[in-house]
């Protein structure tokens, strides 16, 4: 949950496809799915060079 005046949060919910829904007069309510969170971020942030394996 989160303040429903924060445009700011709710804006970030978004750009992550994050489902949003009134849970109060003063505060929101985001579901996210945590699978495609994890594609967006392996995709944010792939690695530039593999390391050497260890051995």
């Amino acid at each position: 949950m989160f303040s429903a005046d924060n445009p700011g949060m709710e804006g970030m919910l978004r750009r992550i496809n994050a489902r949003i829904d009134q849970a109060t007069a003063r505060q929101k309510r985001a579901e996210i799915d945590a699978v495609a969170v994890g594609e967006l971020w392996s995709r944010a942030f792939k690695p530039v060079a593999q390391l050497p394996a260890a051995g």
